[in-house]
């Protein structure tokens, strides 16, 4: 899967845990400052569920929110140990992905219960699915038995069986048999990772006029900023500037990775990351 995330472009984790080797270079979101850190994946969480729901008034509007794969593993530990996680997981499942936040889930069985979701079989159509070594040959198994013994599809899936049977690494994806490429070798090409507050200050230069005024008072504050709070320390670069603006200059910030906007309440609001 550390592969895989390389494969489809950069990705955070949520994780309670992990060795040394793992998720090198990636943004982990659980194990720090300390292992087990279950009040920063709640938070990750809630996160990624106010993002999704902004994004679809971008969508509804017209514009095409960028991409974010995002990791998800432990997930047993997390649902024991955060009671609201499982509601928030639902929601992630059932419509993050049309909004473009890509949930890879790992997980030790094929079943929705697996994740804690009895009686909700339905949430398994929201995946697709990659099986390794013994689930990808009782998927062929249960495949296979669909079809009569004297059928094309039969013989098809017996060939698909051998297959998986004399692999090293037994795959299938998304019901196809799949070669899983030998990574004893493979490492993530690191690059030195710079603190995400000095990123943010770095590229706090490259913001023209007002939203660089707008991100300073925000990281200033280290709080949620509404609308209002700007209105009323009468920045120049402000002046004329109304509610609404406002609220686009803080979906600007928001869309070019500065911070986050919550919509919620009656007064559109903004917090630097």
């Amino acid at each position: 899967m550390d592969w895989l995330v390389d494969v489809l472009g950069d990705a955070f984790i949520i994780t309670p845990k992990k060795k040394p080797h793992n998720w090198c270079g990636l943004e982990i979101y659980g194990c720090t400052p300390k292992m087990f850190n279950f009040e920063a994946i709640l938070e990750r969480l809630k996160w990624i569920q106010s993002q999704m729901y902004q994004r679809y008034e971008l969508i509804d509007k017209g514009e095409e929110p960028p991409l974010i794969n995002f990791v998800v593993d432990e997930w047993r530990l997390i649902n024991k140990n955060i009671p609201k996680a499982k509601e928030i997981m639902k929601e992630i499942i059932t419509v993050a992905r049309e909004a473009n936040l890509r949930l890879i889930a790992m997980a030790q069985g094929t079943q929705v219960k697996t994740w804690g979701f009895e009686e909700e079989s339905d949430l398994e159509e929201c995946f697709s699915d990659i099986l390794i070594g013994d689930f990808a040959v009782e998927r062929c198994l249960s495949l296979r038995r669909k079809h009569h013994k004297q059928s094309e599809e039969y013989a098809y899936w017996t060939q698909v069986l051998a297959f998986l049977k004399q692999s090293d690494r037994p795959c299938m994806v998304a019901n196809q048999p799949a070669i899983i490429p030998d990574l004893t070798n493979w490492r993530r090409d690191l690059t030195p990772v710079v603190p995400q507050d000095e990123k943010l200050l770095l590229a706090s230069h490259a913001l023209g006029e007002p939203l660089r005024t707008i991100w300073k008072f925000c990281k200033e504050r280290g709080d949620w900023v509404a609308t209002r709070d700007l209105l009323r320390k009468d920045f120049a670069t402000l002046k004329g500037v109304n509610t609404d603006k406002l609220k686009e200059y803080f979906l600007l910030l928001q869309e070019k990775g500065y911070g986050e906007i919550d919509l919620s309440g009656t007064s559109a609001k903004f917090k630097v990351f």
